[in-house]
């Protein structure tokens, strides 16, 4: 297999996995999601008044699929749907 073949395969598993996310809608609390990314409460909420971090839901949670698709912006990987 091709080097290219492999990151189309990647790109295909790793959307497919995203899709399944937002079906299956697994949602994170606002200590899961610090501990995700190494931060302290307080530098989430200051990431969110910034604009920097996407805005829990209506419950006060968010989706797994929304954190992984930010994460994957933040180290400049091509968005959901951009496969």
């Amino acid at each position: 297999m091709t080097d290219q073949a492999v990151v189309a395969e990647l790109r295909s598993l790793r959307q497919t996995v995203l899709t399944l996310c937002q079906f299956i809608g697994p949602h994170l609390s606002r200590d899961q999601v610090c501990k995700r990314l190494g931060v302290s409460r307080n530098t989430l909420t200051r990431r969110i008044e910034a604009g920097h971090f996407p805005r829990p839901g209506a419950d006060g949670k968010w989706l797994l699929a929304e954190i992984v698709a930010w994460e994957a912006q933040q180290r400049g990987l091509e968005a959901p749907g951009e496969v």
